[in-house]
């Protein structure tokens, strides 16, 4: 259809109760949205009230806020401008929060987020178009290739941290994709410890109320990992929660009792462990009950 009247403007749609959003229905917004070709013949014949009515009876107009309206407007009309608005205001904007939150996004992608926020009405550094980091591309893949610096490295160093107290039962993955939602703005680092807390405490029945006490996992094991370390002659820093032979100690022998084990009966359990045989523990144990042998028999005094 061409555009072929009037030089009626805004203001006198306005003034004759029309919405002004009208004058901006051009051809190529019909060709977008064809229920909107009634709503222009109606504006160019100078029935500015009918011509209102039409619109706010389309889907369009239902689901269109005037921002996205103007976006649309500008992306359909003025194609140049929309790309320099990418260009030089949304994808610096954007890559500047992604770099801040460790967040690694190509510049494709992140022009794709630029476009789909763009077409919502969003602002660069909305919640919402941060949210977007979170979506895949035309192939499926993330947006997010991986995290690196920022608040993602903040936060995965913390939330690794605590599943490390806690229980260990979480795996990298786990901790990467934890951080990087923290990074996106989806969660809390609080959210992802309570998880690993509630994890520990099903791990760790017997020691819930210490847990809610705050004590962590690492503090409670502390007297089993010193006994077991000096036991078996070997580095402390080395032995963790998922260690079998420490969650043995922790968890104890009965599952319908929940309780640890005794320190004293947890030491005789890692004397049996094979690794005991060649321990200085052992070596010690073994020269001590010579010596008491021979002491009996009068051979040494």
């Amino acid at each position: 259809m061409a555009d072929t009247t009037t030089d009626t403007s805004a203001t006198q749609v306005a003034a004759a109760g029309g919405d002004p959003m009208i004058v901006s229905i051009t051809e190529a917004m019909i060709a977008a949205h064809p229920e909107l070709a009634s709503v222009r013949d109606l504006y160019l014949k100078g029935d500015y009230a009918a011509a209102t009515n039409a619109l706010y009876n389309t889907e369009f107009y239902a689901n269109t806020s005037p921002t996205i309206f103007s976006n649309e407007n500008t992306k359909i009309n003025q194609p140049g401008v929309y790309q320099r608005e990418i260009q030089t205001a949304w994808l610096p904007a954007l890559r500047q929060e992604a770099i801040a939150k460790g967040l690694q996004i190509s510049d494709a992608n992140l022009t794709a987020i630029a476009q789909k926020a763009y077409d919502l009405g969003l602002t660069p550094t909305s919640p919402a178009t941060l949210e977007l980091f979170r979506g895949t591309d035309s192939t499926g893949k993330p947006y997010v290739t991986t995290i690196q610096g920022g608040i993602a490295s903040n936060a995965k160093q913390n939330i690794a941290t605590a599943n490390a107290d806690y229980s260990g039962n979480f795996n990298q993955d786990w901790v990467n994709q934890a951080a990087q939602s923290v990074a996106e703005g989806t969660t809390t680092e609080q959210y992802w410890t309570d998880q690993i807390k509630a994890n520990a405490k099903s791990a760790f029945p017997a020691w819930s109320n210490q847990i809610d006490a705050g004590l962590t996992m690492k503090q409670i094991a502390s007297p089993y990992i010193t006994a077991y370390s000096q036991i078996l002659g070997i580095d402390p820093a080395s032995i963790t929660l998922s260690d079998n032979l420490l969650k043995k100690g922790l968890q104890g022998n009965d599952p319908t009792q929940p309780a640890g084990m005794p320190l004293w009966e947890f030491e005789k359990q890692v004397r049996q462990d094979p690794r005991w045989a060649t321990s200085k523990d052992a070596m010690d144990s073994l020269s001590n009950v010579g010596s008491t042998i021979l002491r009996q028999w009068g051979l040494m005094s």
